[in-house]
């Protein structure tokens, strides 16, 4: 067991929980928590306190992998959706947001798939392991109540530029699970640590005269750049587990990678409401009764 390995109290015998640091010098990594397919309080609580800190946690399984969907299925799926909007009359290269489908930056794109209501027993899953650890992030009971909001599926393309730094919204109570259907290597998503938890963080991303979103430039500030850290993972290793409000980007997707389609889960924790400005009502369906 190496230094950085923290060892969680109160555990079952012969069960331990590793939260794995993985520090560098100055630098921080996204930590990992390993759960059993049923967490136990202990388990649920170190998740938390990680989450809580760093505004993201990784928690890995090894049941996952095996009731993960296929990697194909994604392709498929999007595949399928891109030739719908085709037909419809939409340049698929094009920035264009339906109640279906975004384009969020170039070749990278955005499928809605429901509610999250599935009794799979891969959604199953993904339920017993992030429920108990947003509840534990409650301050009060009634924080307590966890809602599924909807399902969707991620997918870079080859080419995929890479995304501003941004956060998905600024309401506290929402959370992204998401779980890569592809091994994740440096071309992943890439998280400023602990940004969920600064007010001043938000203003730092945009030039202050342009108001445009300062990208890459951002990595040479030297208080930022030992906080961003992206995951390093196999196929489906584990969920990453986010607040919206931390800051994020998914990096580049060079021309000669594969694929790369990420499933994810929101959930609403307390009071908090969905976050409507990431969807428009405006329905592919209704582009199609137009032609």
């Amino acid at each position: 067991m190496g230094a950085n390995a923290v060892i969680a109290s109160n555990v079952v015998p012969c069960f331990l929980i590793f939260i794995l640091n993985s520090v560098a010098g100055d630098l921080r990594a996204v930590r990992s928590v390993l759960m059993s397919s049923t967490p136990s309080e202990a388990e649920a609580l170190a998740a938390a306190k990680v989450l809580c800190e760093d505004g993201v946690v990784i928690l890995k399984c090894a049941a996952l992998e095996a009731l993960a969907p296929p990697a194909e299925n994604g392709k498929a799926m999007l595949a399928n959706m891109l030739e719908r909007a085709r037909r419809a009359g939409v340049d698929s290269e094009q920035r264009f947001s339906f109640a279906e489908i975004c384009h969020r930056s170039p070749r990278r794109y955005d499928l809605h798939l429901g509610n999250g209501l599935s009794t799979s027993a891969f959604s199953t899953l993904v339920n017993e392991l992030v429920m108990p650890v947003l509840v534990s992030c409650a301050t009060t009971p009634a924080d307590g109540a966890v809602r599924i909001l909807r399902d969707g599926l991620v997918t870079s393309l080859p080419g995929a530029s890479a995304q501003p730094f941004h956060a998905d919204g600024r309401e506290h109570g929402l959370f992204n699970a998401f779980l890569p259907l592809v091994p994740i290597s440096g071309q992943g998503t890439e998280f400023w640590l602990s940004s969920h938890a600064d007010v001043a963080a938000a203003g730092r991303l945009k030039h202050e005269q342009t108001g445009q979103y300062i990208g890459e430039e951002i990595l040479d500030d030297s208080e930022i750049a030992p906080l961003i850290s992206g995951p390093t993972m196999e196929r489906a290793e584990g969920l990453v587990l986010f607040d919206y409000r931390i800051i994020h980007r998914g990096r580049a997707h060079g021309a000669n990678s594969p694929v790369r389609p990420v499933f994810y889960r929101v959930f609403a924790l307390g009071s908090a409401s969905e976050d409507v400005h990431n969807w428009p009502k405006r329905s592919l369906s209704d582009v199609e009764m137009a032609l």
